[in-house]
C-alpha cells in the first residue's frame, strides 16, 4: 500500500515536471491488479495553422487572432518596396483605383513576419474579407468617402511613423511608397490598444487536405494561369513543379521579397470572378461585389472551375465544386485574385 501511495506521488511529481517544461507529457497506465505505470511522450511544439493546414505553428499560440496588412502593388512597389508578401499565410489582390492592383497579406502570427511593407491605406473590400477573418486590420490612411465608415465594423490600426513604423526609401518609389514596419512592432502597437489578440476558437479557414495528401483537380493543366484585371494590371501564376508552387508575376516581371529575395511561391491560387462596378458617379473608386460568383482553383499544375460565395461581412469565403460539394484545398499558403466579370482569364 505503501509502495502503492509512492508511486503516486511519483506520477504526480513526473506531471508537474514535464507539464513546467513544455517539452514532454506523461500518460499514466493502469494494469489489472491496480499498479500503475508513468509512459513519456514528447509534445508535439506545433499545431496546424488555420489559415494554411500546414503544423507550424507554435502551439502555446493556438488561439491567435489574424492580422491582415494593405500592402502597395504598383510597378514601383514591386519593384523595389515590397517586404513580407513571401511569409504571409494569405495574400488577396484586387482592384482599388485608376486600374491599379493592391494587395493585403494575412498573417495568423504577426509577431513571426519581418519588415512589411510599403504599408498603404484602407479599402472598402479589404475590410469585408478582413472582417471574414475576424482579423486585426492594419493600414495606413484610407478612401475617406467609402471605406472610413466602415472601419468602424472592425478592429483597425491606422499605423504610422509615431505607432510603429518608418520611413525608408527603397530605389525610385513615390513619398507614399516609404512605409514600413514589423511583426514585432505591430504586435507592441496593438498589445498598447488594448484590443483583443486572441479569439475563443480558430477554425481552419477552409477544408485543407492532410500535409501527406497531394491534391489533383479534373479541370485539366494549369501550368501557368493569367488574371488581367485590365490591360495595365496582369498577375501570372507558372508552376513550378520542382517546388510543388505556384510563382506569381506581375506583367511578366519575377515578384521577390525586399527581405530574403524570395519568389512569390504559393500553394492555392484562386482567380474569382465577380461584378465590379464603381462607387457614387466618379468612376474612380472600385465596388466590388463580395456575395457569390464562379472562378478557377489551380493546385499542382492542375485547375478546376468552382463556384464561390461570402455572404455576411463577417463571413468567411466558402469555395465549392461546380456541383455543390466541398472544395478540399492542398495545406500550405494561398493567393487569391478577384478580377471583373468580363475580364479575361486564361489557363494553359
Amino acid at each position: 500500500m505503501f509502495k502503492r501511495f509512492l508511486a503516486s506521488l511519483l506520477v504526480v511529481f513526473l506531471l508537474f515536471s514535464f507539464a513546467a517544461c513544455g517539452k514532454k507529457e506523461v500518460f499514466v497506465e493502469t494494469s489489472s491488479n491496480g499498479d500503475t505505470t508513468s509512459v513519456e511522450s514528447q509534445i508535439n511544439p506545433y499545431i496546424i495553422n488555420p489559415l494554411t493546414g500546414v503544423e507550424d505553428l507554435p502551439r502555446e499560440k493556438n488561439n491567435l487572432r489574424p492580422v491582415a496588412i494593405m500592402i502597395d502593388n504598383d510597378t514601383n512597389a514591386q519593384k523595389y518596396a515590397q517586404s513580407g508578401i513571401s511569409e504571409a499565410d494569405i495574400v488577396y489582390e484586387t482592384e482599388t483605383e485608376g486600374g491599379i492592383t493592391r494587395l493585403m497579406a494575412v498573417f495568423q502570427d504577426i509577431s513571426s513576419a519581418p519588415q512589411i511593407g510599403d504599408i498603404r491605406s484602407a479599402r472598402y473590400v479589404y475590410v469585408d474579407l478582413a472582417m471574414g477573418h475576424n482579423a486585426i486590420y492594419v493600414h495606413h490612411g484610407k478612401d475617406p468617402d467609402y471605406c472610413a465608415p466602415h472601419l468602424a465594423d472592425l478592429d483597425n490600426f491606422e499605423i504610422g511613423e509615431s505607432t510603429g513604423a518608418w520611413r525608408h526609401t527603397y530605389g525610385s518609389v513615390f513619398g507614399w511608397q516609404t512605409l514600413f514596419s514589423s511583426g514585432e512592432k505591430i504586435k507592441a502597437n496593438l498589445e498598447k490598444k488594448k484590443w483583443k489578440m486572441t479569439q475563443k476558437e480558430n477554425t481552419p479557414w477552409q477544408n485543407f487536405a492532410s500535409a501527406d495528401e497531394t491534391v489533383t483537380l479534373t479541370g485539366g493543366a494549369a501550368n501557368k494561369l493569367t488574371a488581367a484585371f485590365n490591360t495595365s494590371y496582369k498577375t501570372f501564376f507558372t508552376y513550378d513543379a520542382a517546388l510543388g508552387k505556384y510563382i506569381k508575376t506581375s506583367n511578366k516581371v519575377e515578384n521577390k521579397d525586399r527581405n530574403n529575395g524570395a519568389k512569390y511561391a504559393f500553394e492555392n491560387v484562386f482567380i474569382l470572378q465577380t461584378k465590379m462596378s464603381y462607387y457614387g458617379n466618379q468612376k474612380y473608386r472600385r465596388d466590388i461585389d463580395l456575395s457569390s460568383g464562379v472562378g478557377y482553383y489551380a493546385v499542382n499544375g492542375t485547375y478546376e472551375k468552382i463556384n464561390w460565395k461570402k455572404g455576411k461581412d463577417s463571413d468567411p469565403l466558402v469555395f465549392t465544386k461546380q456541383d455543390g460539394t466541398p472544395l478540399t484545398l492542398s495545406a500550405g499558403n494561398t493567393w487569391v485574385c478577384f478580377i471583373k466579370n468580363e475580364a479575361k482569364i486564361t489557363v494553359e
